[in-house]
């Protein structure tokens, strides 16, 4: 139940994202795991392969946005790629 809650919150978040940079001519492949953000999105990056990673810098609400600089030092922190933060 845990893991089907978030999944479908991952997939409001996500879903808008996915089809806006689809429409405008962008491969998107979607992903939602579950965790310690920074951890988690460290992990994921180098589980798929990539090349990169970015990310923004501010949260989607006052608790996220006063936790999101901790979250992006230490997705930097953990990475084995390249971290670009977006303001």
């Amino acid at each position: 139940a845990v893991d089907s809650y978030y999944h479908e919150e991952g997939q409001v978040i996500v879903g808008p994202v996915a089809k806006d940079l689809e429409e405008k001519g962008f491969p998107v492949v979607t992903h939602i795991r579950v965790g310690s953000p920074g951890e988690t999105i460290a992990h994921a990056a180098k589980d798929m392969g990539c090349d990169a990673i970015w990310m923004g810098t501010h949260g989607r609400g006052s608790v996220t946005q006063a936790l999101l600089g901790s979250v992006a030092s230490r997705v930097v922190a953990l990475a084995s790629v390249p971290v670009t933060l977006i303001k």
